[in-house]
């Protein structure tokens, strides 16, 4: 029984981490860059991938979705009144896309706003991680209603063959604001 809450518990964070970042950069007035990462290391390339990530979420393009990912990819999230943060991994593209598909769009209805703002990027190497603060009202049709909520999200990506892939989504906090 503790097995099978905990796993709930995982479902719905990593639901909420994921909704929020898959729409969260729609206030952003930058558009998607081109994702390749080769130029001088600025936190352009990497941030870029976010952007991008975004544009095709509200598309529902999974397939593009996922490849703005490495693989394994990892999504984790801490919870207030557990010791340890829960995580996901996700093995493979297929993987992923059947996620996104039949655990997160499933539960997304209409997006009816969301900002961003990049707090940080920090670049070392082939490594960068990017933190983000999402504000997202969405329809949750698993609750039936519209919902907004407060995100911090830590994005690790790393560079490989001169591109930038989403290797991380860490939600370091989720707070329900009432609508």
């Amino acid at each position: 029984m503790h097995r099978m809450l905990r796993r709930l518990r995982l479902l719905v964070v990593l639901l909420a981490a994921v909704t929020a970042f898959t729409a969260c950069v729609g206030g952003s007035s930058r558009g998607p860059a081109a994702i390749a990462g080769s130029g001088s290391g600025s936190g352009a390339g990497p941030e870029a991938v976010i952007y991008a990530y975004n544009e095709r979420s509200k598309e529902k393009d999974l397939e593009g979705m996922a490849d703005l990912f490495t693989y394994p990819a990892v999504f984790s999230a801490a919870v207030p009144g557990l010791e340890e943060d829960l995580e996901q991994t996700i093995a493979n593209r297929d993987e992923l896309i059947a996620y996104f598909r039949d655990e997160v769009f499933a539960y997304i209805g209409t997006i009816y706003d969301m900002q961003v703002t990049i707090l940080d990027t920090q670049i070392a190497g082939d490594t960068a991680i990017i933190e983000v603060e999402a504000s997202q009202d969405v329809e949750n049709l698993a609750l039936a209603r519209r919902a907004t909520a407060l995100v911090r999200n830590v994005v690790q990506l790393k560079r490989i063959g001169g591109q930038w892939y989403i290797s991380h989504l860490h939600t370091q906090e989720l707070r329900p604001v009432d609508a």
